[in-house]
């Protein structure tokens, strides 16, 4: 026992070291505030009789201010990874949050919208977007929306509470709902039915025969996949033979997109405990996030996010320097794109290039990431 008071004595010395030697050894800096709280104002103990001896055990408020403080990170940690699949949307960097508000709020500048028949197919409905604001997924949807002119009203989720969201059994983002009574939920199944209706192959409910659900069960959670989301249905032979190979690209470049590309970027926001600092600072200005929350997101939830970057790291297979292989996956894109083209879909940009678009268009703000 006394063993334990003197390490506990000794965390709390770490606490007047820099933030990231504190944290490179113990999770949860608010936790361990409270423990030294509790070394130093000790007195609510109980006791235990073992051979005769009384032995005094360490405070109750020191135990459970650790654990609070590191399961609340934790907690609000894993809630954002489980819902937009990339993790941490919700959380990221040291800058002005006004302005990467602005970067944010203008993806309607970045795209003007494509005023042809597919735009005007779109014209009557109403569409509304549960979102996290930085969530790679509902930025790729924001800028197919943004592109096709589609008006569209914006939810913003609570990552913790997700009250926004009580009505559906699916309990990720992106869900639209369409006409107060059609949900689409998935990324890039919402683009592929919406475009596929756009191109007048069907009502929403008929398309959707063509994307039927699988359920797996991962231990104790369900996973909900859905086949053919990266194809958009054109119900007829290609006219073409360039023409099919530029549907096939694009569905390959798609997939590429979800498979690859956003693996790339938690490892990339928090490679050091700086960084992920910066990005929860960020992300939980800019989401719904309540004052309690953000407190506990910022300073319990980046070490998480930091540690559960390096698994990402082995987990994709990434390089050493996790820099190198996002721009690894940059010329990547830009040699399929060549010198010849304007985009993947020539003169103007396909379902690929959009969803390359929305993906680093969440990272954007971030300033350590600016190159």
């Amino acid at each position: 026992m006394r063993n334990l008071l003197l390490a506990m004595d000794g965390a709390k010395r770490l606490l007047s070291l820099p933030r990231s030697s504190v944290f490179a050894l113990i999770p949860g800096r608010f936790g361990m505030r409270m423990s030294s709280f509790a070394y130093r104002n000790r007195g609510f103990h109980f006791q235990y009789r073992f051979s005769h001896n009384t032995v005094r055990a360490v405070s109750l408020a020191k135990i459970g201010a650790i654990a609070f403080g590191f399961a609340t990170g934790t907690v609000i940690s894993t809630v954002i990874i489980e819902n937009c699949v990339v993790a941490p949307s919700k959380l990221v960097v040291s800058c002005d949050s006004a302005h990467a508000q602005d970067q944010n709020d203008s993806s309607h500048e970045h795209f003007e919208g494509y005023e042809g028949e597919l735009g005007k197919r779109s014209k009557g409905m109403h569409v509304k977007l549960y979102q996290y604001n930085n969530c790679p997924f509902c930025c790729k949807v924001r800028a197919f929306l943004d592109y096709y002119g589609i008006d569209y009203e914006k939810v913003e989720v609570n990552p913790l509470l997700k009250t926004e969201i009580k009505f559906s059994d699916y309990r990720k983002v992106p869900i639209i709902i369409i006409d107060e009574k059609q949900q689409l939920n998935d990324s890039s199944l919402i683009i592929s039915i919406l475009r596929s209706h756009m191109l007048g192959k069907g009502s929403l409910d008929k398309l959707l025969v063509y994307y039927p659900t699988i359920e797996t069960k991962e231990g104790r959670s369900k996973k909900i996949e859905y086949q053919n989301r990266h194809n958009v249905m054109y119900m007829e032979a290609m006219e073409t033979k360039d023409r099919a190979d530029a549907v096939r690209e694009e569905m390959k470049w798609r997939k590429w997109v979800d498979n690859s590309l956003v693996h790339k970027l938690s490892p990339n926001i928090y490679r050091t405990l700086q960084e992920a600092y910066q990005a929860f600072d960020y992300f939980s200005s800019v989401g719904d996030f309540g004052s309690v929350e953000r407190f506990f997101a910022i300073n319990c939830g980046a070490v998480f996010m930091y540690i559960l970057s390096k698994n990402l790291k082995k987990r994709y297979k990434l390089k050493d320097d996790v820099r190198q292989s996002l721009y690894d996956d940059a010329d990547s894109w830009v040699k399929a794109i060549g010198k010849k083209r304007k985009f993947l879909g020539g003169d103007k940009p396909n379902l690929a290039d959009l969803s390359v678009y929305g993906v680093l268009n969440a990272i954007e703000a971030l300033m350590h990431l600016k190159t």
